[in-house]
């Protein structure tokens, strides 16, 4: 379904973003960060994107790069859009092989 959106309006940041979402619960992450950067060049102000990108760096046990997206996300939320601050901080890293 995203495709086709994309298709349609190929700006359209949150088709990005949510096919992102979907490759990300599926376990393929490089494609999720992939959508993610992608529709962070579309919509470089919106702090949930970013936020979805971190946390698939965490997902991925990249703590590194999760950390520096965050704090592109801390940033952005005091002028941004998308991000309460609550929603700030990311879960605690996930170690799949423990």
């Amino acid at each position: 379904m995203y495709w086709k959106v994309i298709a349609l309006n190929p700006s359209y940041s949150n088709a990005y973003n949510n096919l992102g979402n979907v490759y990300a619960r599926l376990g393929r992450f490089s494609e999720a960060v992939e959508q993610y950067k992608l529709a962070i060049r579309l919509d470089p102000a919106n702090a949930a994107i970013y936020h979805n990108l971190a946390s698939t760096y965490n997902q991925q046990g990249k703590k590194a790069e999760a950390e520096a997206v965050m704090e592109q996300v801390r940033w952005l939320t005091g002028k941004g859009k998308g991000l309460r601050e609550g929603d700030w901080e990311l879960p605690e890293m996930h170690h799949p092989h423990r």
